[in-house]
């Protein structure tokens, strides 16, 4: 039987007193409804409204009373759940990334300078529900290893209710387009087929790390990839699939390190991020031809995703996107204020008018982070990134495995938004994973450290009551 406080066991810091006189307790008698409430916001974030009525040729449809119920019910829980455990909840919001908070006050603030205040509004509405969505997961019935516990069986659940929605309602599930990317591609329960990828690349993720780490059984991590697999097939995403296959050789890499000293391991593991953290950095600089001369190296990769040289047609969307950027270089065009639509009184309206065709996203996360809240928007997502990279080779002292999971999440997410638009995009359920682990590496912060105050308030105990009695000896009168 696990040990109370252990890395196995489901426990949670009890706030009732000061952190130095606090116990570690069993905490898992809420856990079936905070993961229903995880499976509603992932349902929430991936089954697109139009689904259920509404417009389907807008970025934002027509208000749904269903989701909005949804919304406002995951909003007003949230709230709830972190009232209700206020102190935990301050003390996470303290090791938080600081730059996602500055982020969320950006999205506020933008509002005031947006090209359409309705919609940067809504999303920060949307922001706000997510984040303390996830706060709330944290803060009830935690354990380690509650992120991929929840989040594998959620995402896994939804590839296949959308194979069974493809048997079902073929046409439904397709896309429609004879463009060599679009034909025969599946988007599933999700709103496009890119989506549909991510997702199920993630979700190979998941199975593969639950496999290596020993969470979950062989013949488990062989039917989750196996469910994976197919949907990346289907959904005909070749960065997806591209991203999926860089992530688990880094997974492979990682943890199965050659050498079995510690220390040794540790820097062997480091060594490897930073390589691929150039890796990545150079097929960056390749994929938005800031330096033309890098091209040539990736050449072969081009072919083997099945991309020609302008990714297929996405450099045109990118050289408009920088157009549009050059207006408003400093804070932008506000949070989601460009992509609204094909309204004719949009700005993004002229995308529809050149390219015949209304992309809804840039198809590049930096872009649209620096299209949406300008250069200061880029450097609060650099910090971002640079932020959660630290928190995550600083877990890997403490806790290598579920390091390695962030830190794979992370190079996915780098890769994805090369060619597609995640970067604290609320209508991307990218969004969500990233902003859980996000949230749990600020839980396994304070964990540390309140299991650091424990254990030296133990010690003192112990040095006190170890002391030797002197008997004192009174003076006569």
């Amino acid at each position: 039987m696990p040990r109370k406080g252990s890395l196995s066991s489901p426990t949670s810091w009890s706030t009732s007193g000061a952190p130095s006189g606090g116990t570690w307790l069993p905490d898992g008698k809420y856990a079936v409804a905070l993961a229903i409430m995880m499976f509603v916001l992932f349902f929430y974030m991936t089954v697109p409204e139009a689904t259920f009525g509404g417009d389907r040729d807008l970025a934002v449809p027509d208000p749904n009373p269903f989701y909005r119920i949804l919304k406002f019910g995951l909003l007003t829980l949230g709230i709830a759940v972190a009232i209700w455990r206020s102190s935990l909840a301050l003390l996470i919001l303290r090791r938080l990334n600081l730059f996602f908070i500055t982020f969320v006050g950006m999205v506020a603030l933008s509002i005031t300078w947006s090209i359409a205040p309705s919609f940067t509004g809504t999303r920060f509405v949307a922001l706000c529900t997510i984040s303390l969505s996830c706060l709330a997961f944290v803060l009830v019935a935690w354990h380690p290893r509650r992120f991929q516990n929840v989040s594998r069986p959620i995402l896994t659940l939804l590839l296949i209710a959308s194979l069974i929605f493809g048997i079902i309602a073929p046409d439904l599930a397709k896309e429609s387009g004879d463009t060599l990317s679009l034909k025969d591609s599946w988007h599933g329960l999700f709103a496009q087929k890119n989506a549909f990828g991510q997702a199920a690349s993630i979700a190979i993720i998941f199975w593969v790390h639950g496999w290596l780490a020993r969470e979950v059984k062989l013949w488990l991590a062989i039917v989750g990839v196996a469910i994976g697999a197919t949907c990346l097939l289907l959904s005909r995403s070749s960065t997806g699939m591209f991203a999926a296959v860089f992530v688990i050789t880094l997974l492979f890499i990682t943890m199965r390190a050659p050498t079995q000293n510690p220390n040794r391991k540790r820097r062997y593991r480091s060594f490897v991020v930073v390589l691929f953290v150039l890796i990545i950095l150079i097929y960056s600089l390749s994929v938005l031809n800031l330096f033309p001369g890098l091209a040539f190296l990736f050449d072969p990769i081009i072919s083997l995703t099945g991309k020609d040289a302008t990714f297929s047609g996405r450099t045109l969307i990118w050289e408009m996107i920088r157009e549009h950027i050059a207006q408003r270089p400093l804070l932008g065009s506000g949070y989601g204020g460009y992509w609204v639509g094909q309204n004719p009184s949009s700005e993004s309206y002229i995308m529809l008018q050149k390219l015949y065709v209304y992309p809804t996203e840039s198809h590049d996360g930096y872009l649209d982070i620096i299209n949406d809240l300008g250069y200061v928007g880029l450097i609060c997502l650099l910090g971002y990134l640079l932020l959660f990279l630290r928190q995550s080779l600083a877990l890997l002292k403490i806790d290598q495995t579920q390091a390695l999971l962030f830190l794979a999440l992370l190079f996915h997410q780098l890769i994805i938004n090369l060619t597609e638009t995640t970067w604290l995009q609320t209508a991307s359920f990218n969004f969500v994973i990233m902003a859980l682990a996000m949230f749990s590496l600020a839980r396994a912060a304070v964990d540390q450290e309140l299991r650091a105050r424990s254990l030296e308030a133990q010690q003192k105990a112990r040095a006190m009551s170890a002391r030797p009695f002197r008997p004192v000896r009174l003076r006569q009168p």
